[in-house]
């Protein structure tokens, strides 16, 4: 004979469970950052979730922005260039938006920032995504010159000095 009440319970919390983690999102980005030596510039490869991105551009003003049918990624390179700067010497240095493109549910976004040789010390914002989800966690893998350093942005610290030898 089959023990219903044993059945109900288990049937009970996995349905509490269920309900529970999908209403949970988690909320991240991973940024890999590689300097390259010859052509003296970061090459920087971000990873976010496509619908994220795309309610992000929606809210900062673009209410019909769809990253699957916008050809022009004018708003996206906008979006990009005022939440990811890099800066040397208190002066922001040029994002150059090579492309972008999707794999699944990830936009992956392709940018090259001219680096001066000389300059040790740097400042970077990865607000990307933190003014729509307080919960948001930027991921940030750094190799500059040998030297490999992995940072954590959120809605606390948005900013990041970095010195390097």
């Amino acid at each position: 004979m089959v023990n219903y009440k044993k059945f109900y319970i288990l049937f009970f919390l996995i349905s509490i469970t269920s309900l529970l983690f999908a209403n949970h999102k988690f909320y991240s980005s991973i940024t890999q950052i590689e300097y390259n030596q010859k052509t003296k510039t970061f090459e920087i490869i971000i990873r976010v979730f496509a619908d994220d991105l795309e309610k992000a551009i929606q809210e900062s003003g673009s209410k019909e922005y769809r990253i699957s049918k916008d050809v022009n990624q004018d708003l996206m390179k906008k979006y990009v260039n005022s939440h990811f700067v890099f800066k040397t010497y208190n002066k922001a240095l040029p994002n150059k938006f090579i492309g972008t493109e999707q794999d699944k549910d990830i936009q992956i976004l392709y940018l090259e920032i001219p680096a001066n040789q000389k300059s040790k010390s740097f400042t970077i914002k990865n607000s990307m995504l933190i003014d729509l989800f307080n919960s948001q966690v930027n991921i940030m893998n750094l190799n500059f010159r040998g030297e490999k350093q992995t940072f954590i942005f959120n809605a606390e610290q948005i900013e990041k000095n970095l010195t390097f030898n």
